[in-house]
C-alpha cells in the first residue's frame, strides 16, 4: 500500500514538475518571436526524456500532456486559450505529443523483472514453469 502511494505521489509530482517548467519557459519567452516559440516545445523534449528514464512510463506522458496543455495556454496565440491560432506552433505542439509519448513508452525503465522478460527482445532462456 505505501509502495503503491509513494508511486502515484511520483507520478504527480513530475506531472506538476513537467507543468511547471513548462509554464515557466513559456512566462519567459512569450514574447520572443513565433519562430523561436514554435521550436520551445520541442526543446522540451529533454525534460520528457530525463521524467521518462527517472520516474517511468506513466509519469513522462502525463507530463507531456500537461506541458503541451501549459504551452498552448501561455506561450502560444491566443493566450489563455487551448486553441492554437498558428499552424508552426500546432505543427510544434503536435511533435511534442507524439515525440513526448515515444520517448515515454521506449526509454522508461520497466517497473519490475516481470515486464522485462515479457518483452518481445527479452535474450534470455524462456522460462520452464
Amino acid at each position: 500500500m505505501q509502495v503503491r502511494a509513494l508511486t502515484a505521489l511520483r507520478r504527480a509530482g513530475a506531472t506538476v514538475l513537467c507543468a511547471a517548467l513548462a509554464a515557466l519557459l513559456s512566462l519567459v519567452f512569450q514574447h520572443q518571436d513565433l519562430e523561436f516559440r514554435s521550436k520551445l516545445p520541442l526543446v522540451f523534449l529533454v525534460v520528457i526524456l530525463l521524467i521518462a528514464r527517472k520516474a517511468g512510463e506513466a509519469a513522462a506522458i502525463l507530463g507531456t500532456i500537461a506541458a503541451a496543455a501549459v504551452f498552448a495556454t501561455l506561450l502560444f496565440q491566443p493566450l489563455g486559450s487551448l486553441g492554437v491560432a498558428t499552424k508552426p506552433a500546432r505543427a510544434s505542439l503536435a511533435w511534442l505529443l507524439l515525440g513526448g509519448l515515444v520517448c515515454a513508452h521506449l526509454l522508461s525503465n520497466p517497473p519490475d523483472k516481470a515486464r522485462q522478460h515479457d518483452s518481445d527482445f527479452s535474450h534470455g532462456p524462456p522460462d520452464t514453469d
